[in-house]
């Protein structure tokens, strides 16, 4: 879980350089322009074997330095977003919107994977027992 937010953060980085990125706790006081990335949901499921299914909503945030009128930096903000924030490693982005509500543009998504669950207890062994009856 961590990884992934660290991956979006260096993604975010790359995207919009010089942009402040908060992780989960947004001060009151905070810079603009700024993200902030923070997971909205986790979900765990068991599926076939061994395998364990993870999925996580994310909500980035972006709040905009311009003031009064129609926000374009949040469309073109939320454009690049859709267009260009992905990850390696096989992960996904699925459901993407991008939406301004209160002259916020937040973008959503969810990422799916399977894990590999580990086994925490040994397996069961044949045991010869020798008695005399």
């Amino acid at each position: 879980m961590l990884e992934i937010q660290n991956m979006l953060k260096q993604k975010l980085a790359e995207l919009f350089p010089g942009v402040t990125i908060y992780e989960e706790d947004l001060p009151e006081n905070h810079q603009k322009p700024s993200f902030h990335l923070q997971t909205t949901a986790r979900q765990i499921s068991r599926g076939l074997g061994d395998r364990e299914n993870q999925d996580y909503s994310f909500d980035i945030s972006y709040y905009s330095n311009v003031t009064g009128g129609i926000k374009k930096d949040c469309l073109e903000v939320g454009t690049v977003l859709l267009q260009e924030l992905g990850l390696s490693g096989g992960l996904n982005l699925r459901n993407k919107k991008a939406e301004t509500i209160e002259d916020v543009l937040h973008y959503t998504f969810n990422i799916r994977f399977v894990l590999q669950r580990q086994e925490t207890a040994g397996k069961m062994q044949n045991q010869q027992i020798n008695t005399v009856i």
